[in-house]
């Protein structure tokens, strides 16, 4: 497991703001983040390990292939996260380039079932996500929430698309259709509203 909870924290937040899948944030090398230009260049992820004639084989990290849209360069990230991210940076005892980012006391890449368990589950517990009658929060709806935070905020499809590595940005658009929906009604009645002189009463 990680060394403390605030690195937990950190995995989370690079869930929420990148949209990276589970499996590309677990599989991260010091090498993909590009601290001078604010950017994560995704080039792989972490398998879930597997058994062989009995015996277990620990998760290992699984190149993109060059041409697969999965490879790609995430940049729609804030500026403080890269800050958070340097200062893990620093404090871990595995900080060369070819070094997991999550990585265990061992040095060992953190598999996916502690990031759900003993980071979201965690997290879920502390924030009383986890009671009856309440969603379950999977740690693949982190990925939506940056989705939707990004639409919301009236970034462009096909560029979010890239950002997300979908093959298309028809993917992106069927996935995601009621919340750009939900946007163009929103801007569109606004719009209604201005013309009408509604806005000059405030």
């Amino acid at each position: 497991m990680l060394a403390s909870a605030k690195g937990y924290r950190l995995l989370l937040s690079v869930a929420l703001h990148t949209g990276l899948r589970q499996a590309e944030i677990l599989g991260l090398w010091w090498s993909n983040i590009d601290f001078s230009n604010k950017a994560i260049h995704v080039t792989g992820q972490l398998d879930r390990g597997r058994k062989e004639e009995g015996v277990w084989i620990r998760p290992d990290r699984v190149e993109y292939a060059k041409s697969e849209a999965g490879c790609r360069k995430v940049e729609l990230i804030p500026s403080d996260l890269f800050k958070a991210l340097r200062e893990h940076k620093l404090a871990s005892g595995h900080s060369q380039d070819e070094d997991f980012v999550f990585v265990t006391l061992a040095g060992t890449p953190i598999d996916h079932k502690d990031a759900s368990t003993r980071g979201l589950g965690k997290a879920k517990q502390r924030a009383k996500l986890d009671v009856a009658g309440k969603p379950n929060l999977r740690f693949h709806d982190l990925r939506h929430t940056y989705v939707s935070a990004n639409i919301a905020a009236g970034v462009d499809v096909v560029y979010l698309s890239k950002q997300l590595g979908h093959t298309d940005p028809c993917v992106t658009l069927d996935i995601y259709a009621d919340l750009f929906e939900g946007r163009q009604k929103a801007e569109a009645s606004r719009e209604l509203l201005e013309a009408s002189g509604y806005g000059g009463l405030v």
